[in-house]
């Protein structure tokens, strides 16, 4: 096996046993989490049009579940719940004091260092580089402006943890990925799916993942970036929806983590990833090709870093991030 196939294969079980391990599961053998019955109203989750709605990905055909585009990253909310990136729940609480609270954490750092036309093999070799940071979504320019802003953040948090100097700039439209695939940008941070969309479309590689220099750096702290949120009146007055709710998260993140290529085939069905992000090269045999794609899907998957860490996990390894003033404990859900 490649060292990077290798990698991705290892990072995707370390991931598997975190968030299993974060929900309470003991065994080390994956087990299907127990259903759990509701029978109240339909619960409303704003997805966030970003990796981190993967975790949905089970949820979607759900009647007990109606999701939304609603973006909450620039308007008040307004659904049941919502996946967000962490930045923005110290904004609601602001906006109006114990409002919301986290249910859970459902994904670490979903971007990764993208090469085209050079090589690097980890983050000392962008000692005296320039490196491109991006995100080639639609979202709102708020919204934009804080993605690529806590992008930029982790980069250089792990640029100055290594003692490394380097250039980052960054840029609030589509062009860092569309200059990643035709080669007029050597290194950037692309996310999840535009890095894996970029290795496909091009001669680009991905030469590591934020998340695990970020464990690497930091001593095994995982690199938090996305949680699902749920209103508080929600909570107090739904508990079994809440329930319903975890239950159905854990085993749609179990499923898309084991599941590497159906997951993806369900995504680019649900209009969260392109269906170029399976492109291979069509002069090969079909026996190449299909191998390609499944390694593709694999590396998507991986890559996305899809958990779900709940509890005392995820309020220490929100803690260790670099939100400041820390959040307030109230504003975390533990089950009883």
């Amino acid at each position: 096996m490649k060292p990077l196939k290798k990698f991705l294969a290892l990072s995707l079980v370390f991931l598997l046993l975190f968030s299993l391990a974060a929900c309470g599961e003991t065994n080390e053998t994956p087990r299907t989490p127990a259903a759990v019955a509701y029978s109240g109203k339909p619960i409303s989750i704003a997805r966030s049009t970003l990796a981190a709605d993967f975790s949905l990905a089970k949820l979607f055909d759900d009647e007990t579940y109606v999701i939304s585009d609603a973006d909450i990253a620039a308007a008040p909310m307004t659904t049941d719940l919502a996946v967000v990136p962490l930045w923005r729940v110290p904004q609601l609480l602001d906006e109006t004091p114990d409002s919301v609270q986290i249910l859970a954490v459902n994904t670490f750092g979903t971007a990764s260092v993208v090469t085209n036309g050079t090589s690097i093999g980890g983050v000392k070799d962008l000692v005296g580089k320039t490196i491109l940071v991006g995100e080639p979504t639609a979202a709102s320019e708020e919204a934009l402006s804080r993605v690529i802003g806590t992008l930029k953040t982790e980069l250089e948090s792990l640029l100055e943890t290594a003692g490394v100097t380097a250039t980052v700039e960054d840029s609030v439209d589509a062009a860092v990925y569309e200059k990643v695939i035709d080669g007029s940008a050597q290194i950037a941070v692309l996310p999840e799916p535009y890095a894996t969309l970029a290795v496909a479309k091009s001669g680009a590689a991905v030469a590591f993942t934020l998340t695990n220099a970020w464990i690497d750096a930091r001593k095994s702290q995982p690199l938090v970036e996305n949680c699902v949120i749920a209103k508080k009146s929600f909570i107090e007055s739904n508990p079994d929806g809440v329930q319903k709710v975890l239950a159905d998260l854990r085993a749609s993140v179990e499923w898309v983590n084991l599941h590497p290529g159906e997951a993806t085939d369900l995504l680019i069905e649900k209009g969260l990833v392109s269906a170029d992000v399976l492109q291979v090269n069509e002069e090969q045999s079909d026996r190449k090709q299909a191998a390609a794609k499944t390694q593709q899907a694999v590396d998507l998957i991986a890559r996305a870093n899809v958990v779900l860490m709940e509890g005392a996990a995820m309020v220490g390894a929100i803690d260790a991030m670099y939100l400041k003033p820390a959040l307030p404990d109230s504003c975390y859900y533990i089950a009883k």
